[in-house]
């Protein structure tokens, strides 16, 4: 999708060809896509300004991770133990660039699925499973 406005010049959007690719088959059939999800509001963890405005501080600087900012009520990561001001570093041993790219790899599981998600807390890495719930379809 393209916008083209007088007040805003040349501004697209797109998505990674990988994701229509894994979903093509559900939409030829006419299925709903549904989306797994975390239940985080997340923030790039190098990101200073979005930190403080978040008003999450950290320990230590990151170059890579996301910290979360807020976890919702009754969700996969707060059942999991995710708290506020969390780093995730990895989710199934990949590491997590950024906010966008937690996205990325997150989609690549279904509703129901179980990954582990890595983490920095207190000068501490750990560890915990979550089980995906269901999106936004």
């Amino acid at each position: 999708m393209k916008l083209v406005e007088d007040e805003i010049e040349g501004m697209g959007f797109a998505i990674p060809i990988e994701m229509v690719k894994n979903e093509l088959e559900n939409l030829e059939k006419g299925k709903k896509i549904s989306r797994p999800l975390v239940g985080v509001n997340l923030v790039d963890a190098n990101n200073t300004y979005a930190l403080y405005y978040n008003d999450v501080r950290l320990s230590k600087e990151f170059e890579k991770g996301v910290a979360i900012a807020s976890v919702e009520k009754e969700m996969p990561a707060e059942k999991a133990g995710l708290q506020k001001g969390d780093v995730i570093l990895e989710i199934n041993g990949t590491t997590i660039n950024d906010s966008a790219h937690f996205r990325y790899l997150l989609y690549k599981y279904q509703v129901g699925d179980k990954i582990k998600i890595k983490y920095y807390r207190d000068g501490k890495v750990k560890e915990t499973t979550l089980t995906l719930s269901k999106g936004i379809e």
